[in-house]
């Protein structure tokens, strides 16, 4: 695996004419989010985000907090577009669950919650490099990273702005979810600002026509619990996801590209912070509703803690982080294919050009496969975690 400075990286993409993503260099941001308050912050020093609880951290990047921490750092995920749109009110509606052979076929069940927008409108990708071929770039994303932990990592379609988590357990209110966006997808992102949304937020995931955040707010003695919001994102527009809530915790939430699956991690209240039997569950979407989620069972296994998805844009791979023996460290990035949306996925294979003895968890993968970001406490990273990038060679 190579490494290369973000400088020479850049020289190297302007001479061929093609930048991160292979998006047009002249392609610049549009208006960004309408925030209510808040102010950008300071930046600090510490752990990392996940699943609610304490970790290791210190002195931090900006007042206020809000998020979920993890066994080693935060999880939430999603890719996202410009925030844009009405939005509307959360309708609750009946379902009857129906029968079927695959995930996709058994439609939504039980109550249901009423989504405004209409799912799938961001494109189709081009296919600009091996979906499953190697990843042989890496760099730290350095301009969101500090002494504290980032994580969570969610970009838009054309990877101008960005939604993460961000740890300063310095305060009463660690976990906070940061915003980030950038002129060119060649460029660094702009300094980070935190967003107005509930308290103790974090694990963002954002729908590809920017209409739809899903995120987690830890609740204290309730746990954590899913909750989404409309633009202007924020703690006004945001209600909690009642579908797919229960004793259970449930957090690291990420919307499919098309909104028709929203994936979602779930762990027994009672377990230890360190617990594995952490599973992948999926909230199918019908319409303009989620349904009641189902259990990924042909990839959840007993004793082993499994969390972080990232589903590609066509939906047929299912990146995630696990703690299975087969792995190089405490967590590992991991893939699973199928052959079709709502199908089965196949035994999972670890990514191993990208794991190593620490920590790594995927956080997000662009509509053309080309480009992962993740999380790890590696050498080279400054807080508990920081966000990484790693590409595949493109084809053009």
């Amino acid at each position: 695996m190579t490494m290369r400075s973000r400088s020479g990286r850049r020289l190297r993409w302007c001479a061929i004419g093609v930048c991160l993503g292979g998006l047009v260099l002249t392609q610049c941001v549009g208006e960004p989010p309408r925030f209510d308050t808040e102010e950008e912050g300071g930046r600090g020093q510490g752990g990392s985000n996940e699943t609610p609880a304490s970790h290791s951290a210190g002195a931090g990047r900006g007042a206020g907090t809000t998020g979920m921490s993890s066994e080693a750092g935060g999880d939430g995920v999603g890719a996202g577009g410009a925030p844009s749109g009405s939005g509307g009110q959360l309708s609750h509606a009946g379902g009857a669950p129906s029968d079927g052979g695959d995930r996709g076929d058994r439609g939504d069940g039980g109550t249901s919650v009423g989504l405004s927008g209409a799912a799938g409108q961001a494109g189709e990708p081009l296919q600009r490099c091996d979906p499953t071929g190697p990843f042989t770039f890496v760099e730290n994303v350095s301009e969101l990273n500090d002494e504290y932990a980032a994580d969570s990592a969610r970009l838009s379609a054309d990877q101008l702005k960005v939604y993460f988590s961000y740890v300063r357990e310095d305060t009463g209110e660690p976990f906070e979810v940061h915003f980030a966006e950038r002129m060119l997808a060649t460029e660094p992102f702009s300094r980070p600002s935190k967003m107005p949304l509930i308290p103790s937020a974090s694990g963002p995931t954002v729908s590809a026509n920017g209409t739809l955040m899903v995120y987690v707010v830890d609740e204290g003695n309730e746990g954590p619990n899913l909750y989404v919001a409309r633009p202007p994102f924020n703690e006004e527009t945001s209600e909690r996801l009642e579908v797919v809530r229960s004793k259970d915790w449930e957090y690291v939430p990420y919307l499919s590209y098309d909104e028709r699956e929203l994936y979602f991690v779930r762990r027994p209240s009672d377990g230890e912070l360190n617990s594995t039997d952490s599973e992948l569950w999926i909230a199918p979407r019908s319409g303009d509703t989620f349904g009641a989620p189902v259990a990924i069972d042909e990839l959840n296994r007993a004793s082993v803690a499994d969390r972080s998805p990232v589903l590609s844009a066509d939906g047929l791979r299912l990146y995630f982080a696990s703690n299975r023996p087969t792995g190089s460290g405490p967590d590992d990035i991991y893939m699973a294919t199928r052959s079709r949306v709502g199908g089965r996925f196949d035994q999972p294979v670890p990514v191993s050009e990208l794991n190593t003895s620490s920590r790594e968890r995927p956080n997000w993968i662009s509509p053309d496969d080309c480009t992962l970001y993740f999380a790890s406490d590696r050498l080279g990273t400054n807080g508990g975690t920081d966000v990484w990038r790693a590409e595949r060679e493109r084809r053009f």
